[in-house]
């Protein structure tokens, strides 16, 4: 019988019309797209939605101080370079001090020796302990030690004692005038750094391995460090000697010495001794 007209394309295998394909929309067709906005390509350095906005200068939370100032540093002493009445200071520390027992030297002492000496001079000389001169006398380098310190004093460097600060690494009188030992120097040695940054001294001049010790520590032995520069706390220069007591057992030391107070003496002047 009669077949039902079939429209053109319907047939299989017919070409018949199709639906018009927006440009783009066919595989492979390059069709606009939608713009982007700047940044937010890939690779691309805009602000990000909802990211923090940029800082003013580009600072960054806990980043250098005012004055890029490191605490430990310089700052440390500026406080001391400031001020005007390093005497003040030194009676202040005494009375801090007080009728010390911080260690076992108490028993065996007559008094405290805390220091004597102009305090504004920029050298300071550091001994070991008091003796027995010194501990009647309740000031540092006494008696027959204190005599020749004042020699070398006035013959290397041109100064009496009473221009330069005197103090020991111990205030008290080890009994049987044996060294001090190392608790009773860490005891003291709070007294001792707080008089340095009171006096506030070019050059320090360290006698006797206690005195050595308490001042730059470190392992190596008296004779390592004797007539070699060393720093308080990376600051001050120290010439580290013999004590005057020591030269008076043993004189052949003296040329050491001497050479030794010739360097500080040098330095002193360098560094604009007053």
């Amino acid at each position: 019988g009669p077949r039902r007209p079939v429209p053109p394309g319907s047939a299989p295998g017919a070409s018949g019309p199709r639906r018009p394909v927006p440009p783009g929309s066919a595989p492979g067709a390059p069709g606009p797209r939608r713009p982007v906005p700047p940044g937010s390509a890939p690779g691309a350095s805009g602000p990000r939605p909802g990211g923090a906005a940029p800082r003013p200068g580009g600072a960054k939370p806990g980043g250098a101080k005012p004055g890029g100032a490191k605490p430990g540093g310089a700052g440390r002493w500026a406080r001391f370079s400031a001020s005007r009445d390093p005497a003040a200071e030194l009676a202040q520390l005494r009375r801090e001090l007080g009728d010390c027992e911080r260690c076992g030297l108490c028993r065996s002492r007559g008094g405290i020796v805390f220091g004597q000496g102009g305090p504004d001079s920029g050298l300071m000389i550091v001994g070991s302990a008091p003796d027995q001169h010194a501990d009647r006398a309740g000031t540092p380098f006494a008696g027959p030690a204190g005599e020749m310190l004042d020699k070398m004093l006035q013959h290397v460097l041109g100064l009496s004692r009473d221009r330069v600060y005197l103090t020991d690494a111990v205030k008290c009188l080890p009994p049987l005038g044996r060294e001090p030992e190392p608790g009773e120097l860490d005891a003291c040695g709070g007294f001792l750094r707080a008089q340095v940054r009171a006096v506030r001294p070019a050059v320090i001049i360290a006698m006797g391995r206690p005195a050595v010790r308490s001042l730059v520590g470190g392992r190596r032995g008296f004779q390592a460090l004797r007539g070699r520069w060393q720093r308080l706390e990376g600051q001050v220069p120290v010439m580290p000697t013999f004590d005057p007591g020591w030269l008076m057992r043993h004189p052949g030391d003296k040329r050491m010495a001497f050479e030794d107070l010739k360097a500080a003496a040098a330095r002193y002047r360098e560094l604009g001794g007053r």
